[in-house]
């Protein structure tokens, strides 16, 4: 909309919102939708979101770019329309609570990203900026709101909302992916930075003195993005990047102070983040004792076939198969293949688990190229649970490959027999 005729615009604006409020209706308990007296009936997002917000906005526009107002004018103005917006907001706050069961308004991942973005933008509005010296914000009607609060409890959970919408969108490559995530990492980072002296606990004349508690949650927060964004720069061959948060998320792992599961999943995902940028540079000598960090820490936390172990015994076993340690490679996936198989541990034995224990071991044996029949057996069982799983999906294309590199040793080797299909 131009605002050359800002006067005309507005009567124009708020004549539409009046008009909109009162056309629609209010919303309908139990409804995704609004309905007036004539029955006539119109979708929730549609009127919130693609035609009240809109409106709301273009006026804040309008006035926010008019130089005659002062600051304090213009923000008096503006705040009765901020509030408008946070209104129409309030009722979506837990449809894009992706964990939130029994959603009235069922939303696409389109819809809930752009409600999201909205929520991004005036969550930053609504709370004002930080005051030099105190532990809060405020806004212009000198409304107050602890800083943690603000940035932790509610700015931070936003962005993580957002970029989990993106991770989980199959139509994206790991590079689109990596590209939209980056910015919300990076909003996350800014929120932190004033916490990064807190998060201290030899720092003194601290402002916002936080409790144990406080101080763990931020330390998560932090070793998490870190993390994230260092996988990015991974992807990216930006290895020095990388590598610099990945010593943050180390860092901050390290430093989280209430032991238990989710200090060991932190310091298993730095671990293993430090792992991929070695492999990434094809440094498996140096990725090698990260893996074994890895494995160490979930090892004493969990059960030898909690998924987590099993995750990091598989990282494990890959560095020390191109490091050229096959001998303990074996060893290791051996003692792998025999607590999944252990009818102790009551592990489903027509798992995905299973079947990774049975391609590890396989592969280690048919690298060393000394006993191809039994590398043979183990990777036919692990394509037979796959193929069970899957049917003719890529995901059983590692043990296709591997069985097929398998065969053909066997045929140069003489010793081919007859090949007898998986599925059979």
């Amino acid at each position: 909309m131009e605002i050359i005729d800002a006067p005309r615009n507005v009567r124009v604006l708020e004549q539409l919102y009046r008009y909109a409020e009162f056309q629609f209706g209010d919303r309908i308990s139990g409804e995704t939708y609004r309905q007036r007296k004539d029955s006539d009936r119109i979708d929730n997002f549609n009127v919130d979101i693609d035609i009240l917000i809109p409106i709301y906005n273009s006026l804040i526009s309008i006035y926010e770019e008019d130089t005659s107002l002062s600051d304090i004018n213009c923000e008096n103005i503006v705040l009765p329309y901020h509030e408008k917006v946070l209104t129409v907001l309030q009722p979506w706050s837990l449809c894009v609570d992706l964990d939130a069961a029994n959603q009235v308004d069922s939303l696409s991942k389109d819809q809930i990203d752009k409600i999201l973005e909205i929520f991004d933008r005036y969550a930053e509005f609504q709370f004002g900026n930080r005051i030099a010296g105190e532990t809060y914000r405020q806004r212009g009607n000198n409304d107050r709101i602890d800083n943690f609060n603000v940035e932790i409890n509610i700015l931070i959970p936003i962005y993580g909302k957002l970029v989990n919408t993106y991770l989980e969108d199959t139509s994206l490559s790991v590079m689109d992916s990596d590209s939209i995530v980056l910015p919300y990492h990076e909003k996350v980072l800014t929120v932190l930075e004033p916490w990064s002296l807190c998060v201290d606990l030899d720092a003194a004349n601290q402002v916002d003195s936080l409790s144990k508690d406080q101080i763990d949650k931020i330390l998560e927060i932090f070793s998490d993005t870190e993390q994230s964004i260092s996988i990015i720069h991974t992807h990216r061959n930006q290895f020095k990047l990388s590598e610099s948060h990945c010593q943050q998320a180390l860092s901050c792992a390290k430093r989280y102070n209430e032991e238990g599961e989710t200090k060991t999943t932190l310091l298993l995902n730095a671990f293993t983040s430090y792992c991929t940028l070695m492999i990434a540079q094809s440094d498996f000598a140096g990725a090698l004792p990260f893996a074994e960090e890895a494995y160490n820490c979930v090892a004493v936390a969990y059960n030898p076939v909690h998924p987590q172990v099993q995750k990091a015994a598989g990282t494990l076993i890959d560095c020390l198969i191109h490091k050229g340690e096959l001998y303990d490679a074996e060893r290791f996936s051996q003692v792998t293949l025999d607590s999944l198989k252990d009818p102790a541990n009551k592990v489903d034995q027509e798992s995905e688990a299973v079947a990774i224990g049975y391609y590890n071991l396989g592969d280690v044996i048919y690298r060393q190229d000394e006993d191809l029949l039994r590398a043979e057996m183990l990777v036919r069982e692990s394509l037979r649970i796959r193929t069970q799983l899957y049917g003719n999906d890529h995901a059983i294309g590692a043990s296709m490959g591997l069985l097929a590199n398998i065969l053909q040793n066997k045929i140069l080797a003489g010793d081919a027999g007859q090949f007898e299909r998986s599925s059979e």
